[in-house]
């Protein structure tokens, strides 16, 4: 039985022994030479390990405590010079990876030394903060990108086939970045890829840049699609589905004008003129001035006094009238300030202004100011005429024909609302006599060139007795989708009755 108790301690003497002898071979590598000698730092670690369940060992039996208090003291000197040697034994051989093989915890803490720091690892800190800061933009994105989705609209393979692998992409480097045991899964891929362990922070940070150029290029694409699908769908009449596209549009982009002041236009459309006045509100406060004539449009057609106006102590027309003057003003040194040479530009603004002088003249009729209509409406025509020539010198400068015939889409005379300020003009002649002109031939002009826009502007024709004109202008951009005329004369005046 003595003889066994001594075996314990004979085999801690040896082992000491051994480890003292491993550990002033490896003192003496150079760093070069590390990679050649793994075998000999995992021998250095296994002996230790072997050391440390040799003392529990005659811990637990109580006994030798002469030879524990010396072997203690020994140790206590090898593992100071062990753990000046840590950084080198870190640098020589995966720790990492071993302490998942070994399944060792943190009483056995040579498993667990570092390589000294380099010069790359100085910064590792900001690297990582840089890191979280790029996946949290990116997971913002991935979350209006997902919202966006998650309505229905694009079916594409390629897109959901993206947005899986960017969600796939955000979990691996969230974890390697935001968690212990992902940054140890990272590492392990890293060092499967032979690089080196100082750029790891600067590679996963990397890796979430590239990651988040992704998520901000799909989302500025969806962006761009969503508008387009919506414009599509609106000018083939299919306004469900285009308030739904510019919806989704706003989930990529919650504060878009561009969405805003188009879901305006499809709730007018639609005869939602509340809804509509909301949209384009919140298109003109992020200083979408395009939409001031949208906005006063709406509010002349609006049926009641909404609160936001009665606290200013104005009617419906007073309020459209000032958003409307809003948006002459801003047009006018918007025009003032284009280059000559700029014809789409000038073009815009031009049907920009005819559409808001005729806009004033339209109020001003309802609040029976007259002169100052006509002298609005009169402006109106005067800028359609001029926007006629500016066109013609436009087509005469392009040869593309698709682009010619988008200019006279956009500009011509059966452009929507074209022709709508003579309707206004005759109407102003029909309630004040004292003008002195008669409304005949205006109101057959107004047959022959109008084309409204909204419901609202044909139902006008009805508000004043004027079903016969309703029925024989061109309804063709109202609820669109009808190609490019609409059936005319639908409403000809029964043939007299022979007596």
């Amino acid at each position: 039985m003595g003889n066994e108790s001594d075996l314990p301690s004979n085999d801690l003497q040896s082992k000491i022994a051994l480890f003292k002898n491993l550990l002033s071979n490896i003192n003496q590598l150079e760093k070069k030479e590390l990679n050649d000698k793994s075998a000999d730092l995992l021998e250095l670690l296994f002996v230790r390990d072997k050391i440390k369940c040799l003392l529990d060992t005659l811990c637990s039996q109580k006994s030798s405590p002469q030879l524990l208090l010396s072997a203690t003291q020994q140790l206590q000197l090898l593992d100071e010079q062990f753990r000046a040697e840590g950084s080198k034994i870190a640098a020589g051989i995966n720790l990492a990876k071993w302490r998942e093989r070994v399944d060792v915890d943190e009483t056995h803490w040579w498993w667990f030394f570092e390589p000294a720091s380099s010069y790359w690892d100085k910064f590792d800190w900001a690297w990582h903060i840089l890191t979280t800061m790029s996946l949290v933009l990116a997971i913002s994105f991935m979350i209006n990108i997902y919202s966006a989705m998650s309505m229905g609209g694009i079916s594409s393979i390629f897109t959901n086939f993206s947005t899986i692998m960017q969600g796939l992409g955000l979990a691996v480097i969230g974890g390697g970045a935001l968690s212990k045991v992902g940054q140890e899964k990272i590492q392990n891929i890293l060092a499967l890829l032979n690089i080196p362990p100082k750029f790891y922070a600067e590679i996963i940070f990397a890796t979430s840049v590239v990651f988040l150029a992704i998520t901000i290029m799909l989302n500025n694409w969806l962006d761009d699609y969503y508008l387009q699908e919506g414009k599509e769908a609106y000018s083939q009449g299919e306004l469900r589905d285009a308030a739904n596209a510019y919806k989704r549009g706003l989930k990529i982009n919650e504060d878009s004008p561009d969405f805003n002041g188009q879901l305006g236009k499809v709730y007018e459309s639609l005869g939602h003129l509340d809804v509509a006045i909301d949209y384009y509100m919140k298109s003109v406060e992020d200083g979408n001035f395009w939409d001031l004539n949208g906005l006063g449009r709406s509010l002349i057609n609006q049926e009641h006094t909404g609160a936001n106006y009665e606290e200013l102590e104005l009617s419906a027309q007073q309020l459209a009238e000032a958003y409307l003057i809003l948006g002459l003003q801003r047009a006018s040194y918007k025009l003032s300030k284009l280059d000559d040479t700029d014809f789409g530009a000038e073009l815009k603004m031009l049907n920009l202004l005819y559409g808001l002088r005729k806009n004033i003249g339209w109020t001003l009729l309802n609040q029976t100011h007259y002169d100052d209509a006509l002298v609005n409406l009169n402006t109106a025509i005067a800028i359609e005429q001029k926007l006629q020539e500016l066109l013609a010198e436009a087509l005469q400068n392009t040869s593309n024909k698709a682009k010619k015939e988008q200019l006279e889409d956009e500009f011509g005379l059966k452009r929507p609302s074209a022709g709508m300020a003579y309707c206004l003009q005759a109407h102003v002649y029909d309630v004040d006599k004292s003008l002195g002109q008669e409304s005949t031939s205006l109101w057959e002009t107004c047959q022959q060139r109008a084309y409204p826009e909204f419901i609202h502007e044909l139902k006008w024709f009805y508000s004043i007795d004027q079903g016969l004109v309703a029925c024989n202008v061109n309804s063709v951009h109202i609820v669109s989708g009808m190609g490019k005329d609409s059936p005319k004369n639908a409403c000809k005046p029964p043939p007299s009755q022979k007596p």
